[in-house]
């Protein structure tokens, strides 16, 4: 599983950071296999490419028969220094 995510991941043009694992329980007791992915891109993604490329990871629920799949993008903007 974590390696379909990683490569997932990168096919998207993301840069992986940090990945980390971890086993939780739900609060019906049963176990959940959480992986956190932290990545970059190294180039500038409009509303739309962002849009597609949460639809590409967001079909890992399919292809890994997962339960949830939680992406979020955050953006940071640069500003030219003058």
């Amino acid at each position: 599983m974590l390696a379909a995510v990683s490569e997932r991941l990168t096919d998207q043009g993301l840069s992986i950071e940090n990945v980390t694992t971890e086993l939780k329980e739900s609060a019906d007791g049963r176990k959940l296999f959480v992986v956190n992915a932290d990545c970059v891109s190294p180039r500038y993604m409009d509303e739309k490419r962002i849009l597609d490329m949460s639809s590409k990871l967001g079909e890992l629920k399919v292809t890994l028969d997962l339960e949830v799949v939680d992406v979020r993008v955050q953006k940071f903007r640069t500003k030219a220094i003058s």
